[in-house]
């Protein structure tokens, strides 16, 4: 098959995996695999298919063959990492991250998964060093300066994450929604953290009050008032949002520890 036409089939694949005609996306993928098994192209158009569909060991066998075909093609690392990571499989996630990093050092979003991964590990002095590099490299990328300040968070080093959380919200103007939440909601935690509870508080009702179904705002503001061992608000606030928002688990994890704190031992099983 020439690769126009090929291309043209996988478009084809993808629009009716937009419509939500999965099996139908399934076939034309399957049928193009026949012929087609060596195209770069179709096998990442599919492992992307699959990780969507939540076909996760499909997508991670799809992935590891395009790293040994491909071994240039650095997103297929970062894509297969990001599986084992959502997975718990941290050590071989950095197995492969760190394989990509011998083939491209130099590549921003692989430097920022990496200090993902280590975030997320906890190791926070691994994950600014990797953040640091691919700042270096994109020194304009709001996504990178965002995850270095959610470190400094994490390291008590309020101060600096304040500086690059007002400085994306002062003078670069967001125009992203979901950048703009992200800053306020890394704002409100920098506060918590540094016991200025009522502009965290403050912050975090005026983001419930413009997004009504902002989940994390909820969650945040009851750790807010657990921490000001305000339990009864803590839980008023939780079942809020569980009325909001049935099916987000954390509210539920939380609401069990709340209970428990509070000694209402049966409500919390």
């Amino acid at each position: 098959m020439k690769k126009l036409d090929l291309l043209k089939k996988i478009e084809e694949a993808k629009f009716n995996q937009q419509k939500g005609n999965i099996v139908g996306a399934n076939k034309i993928f399957l049928k193009l695999l026949k012929t087609n098994k060596d195209s770069f192209d179709l096998l990442y158009a599919y492992g992307l298919f699959c990780r969507t569909s939540k076909n996760f060991d499909l997508a991670k066998r799809l992935f590891l063959n395009l790293i040994n075909k491909f071994p240039k093609s650095i997103n297929s690392y970062i894509l297969l990492a990001e599986i084992l990571r959502m997975e718990n499989k941290f050590k071989d996630a950095e197995h492969i991250l760190l394989r990509a990093i011998k083939t491209n050092p130099n590549h921003g979003d692989l430097l920022y998964n990496c200090s993902l991964l280590y975030f997320e590990l906890r190791n926070f002095d691994y994950a600014l060093a990797y953040i640091n590099k691919a700042i270096q490299l994109a020194k304009n990328n709001d996504v990178y300066k965002l995850l270095k300040s959610e470190i400094f968070i994490n390291k008590n080093n309020i101060i600096k994450a304040l500086n690059i959380l007002e400085d994306l919200r002062n003078n670069n103007g967001l125009k992203n929604k979901n950048k703009e939440i992200k800053v306020d909601i890394l704002i409100a935690n920098a506060y918590i953290k540094k016991r200025e509870y009522q502009k965290a508080e403050n912050i975090l009702l005026q983001l419930i009050k413009k997004y009504e179904r902002l989940e994390l705002a909820y969650l945040n503001l009851s750790i807010l008032y657990r921490e000001k061992n305000q339990l009864v608000k803590s839980i008023k606030i939780l079942k809020k949002g569980i009325n909001l928002s049935p099916n987000y688990m954390p509210f539920y994890t939380n609401l069990a520890c709340f209970y428990r704190n509070s000694g209402q031992l049966k409500l919390a099983i």
